[in-house]
């Protein structure tokens, strides 16, 4: 129980923000793919055509969003530390160890 709880603590948004979002994005690709298939089936039909609806757009974006809010990232280790253009940060959970450089003693000819 105590492992959920920090689990939800360490999460972006709260359980029902993230079946919100990802349940409305599953209904804007859904919406995306009906249109492209009717489309194809009677393309005389329709006065707006795919491409000026943007509908290739649509698709990618509902996809990223529903990727978005699908994924628990703090259970593989990223957390969101800014939300204004997206930076990504990875949890560091044990010692920490540097690398040193070391540098050839002998120039280059």
């Amino acid at each position: 129980m105590e492992d959920k709880e920090e689990t939800q603590r360490q999460e972006l948004f709260p359980d029902n923000i993230r079946r919100i979002g990802y349940a409305t994005s599953l209904l804007m690709f859904a919406l995306c793919c009906i249109y492209l298939y009717c489309y194809s089936q009677r393309p005389d039909e329709y006065t707006l055509i795919p491409s000026m609806l943007g509908v290739n757009n649509l698709i990618v974006l509902s996809a990223f969003t529903f990727l978005f809010f699908k994924v628990r990232w703090a259970k593989i280790g990223v957390k969101v530390s800014k939300l204004g253009p997206m930076e990504f940060s990875h949890i560091i959970d044990g010692p920490v160890s540097y690398t040193h450089l070391t540098l050839p003693t002998t120039p280059y000819v």
